[in-house]
């Protein structure tokens, strides 16, 4: 429900203001699958996935790729808006804007899978929250507080938030 209501909340954004935002959903286990890539929900014709159609694309297994994944996806991330950045007229290139990128991570459990190590984590987020326009958003069950583990990740601590693991808490 968390992920539908973001690209609700998303659309209706870009809709009232006219920016441009675009939307990808990696799901991770044992390996990422991107199951929707640069969706751009400022397109009033692109369809936001039914709850059950998201629902349908998460199944949990017991195994999380949480830093590989992680560090791939904000790689990835930095990639596209290059990409945006390079695709925008001279002239507006020239005022130099920002391509914001905000990465919302949503995990239900401990990395178990990973070859990179925390520490690898929060070096590339670290440097990215350097960079002007990156903002990330850790929401997190079944791993404690997660603005403590947050932050060791390098998380900002006000952007992180412990939800529950079943559908009343979350």
């Amino acid at each position: 429900e968390q992920i539908r209501q973001l690209m609700l909340d998303q659309r209706k954004l870009a809709l009232d203001t006219g920016i441009k935002i675009y939307f990808n959903l990696t799901v991770f286990s044992d390996q990422p699958t991107l199951m929707i890539d640069n969706a751009d929900l400022s397109d009033p014709d692109y369809e936001i996935p039914s709850y059950s159609d998201i629902q349908d694309m998460l199944s949990p297994d017991g195994l999380t790729r949480f830093y590989d994944t992680v560090i791939e996806r904000v790689a990835a991330q930095k990639v596209s808006a290059n990409k945006i950045f390079k695709a925008l007229p001279y002239s507006i290139r020239c005022l130099n804007p920002t391509v914001n990128r905000v990465l919302y991570v949503l995990t239900d459990g401990d990395d178990n899978r990973s070859t990179m190590r925390i520490t690898d984590l929060r070096n590339c987020l670290n440097t990215n929250k350097t960079q002007k326009g990156f903002t990330a958003v850790f929401l997190a069950a079944n791993i404690g507080d997660a603005e403590v583990v947050g932050e060791q990740m390098g998380f900002d601590a006000d952007t992180s938030l412990t939800i529950g693991n079943d559908a009343h808490y979350a």
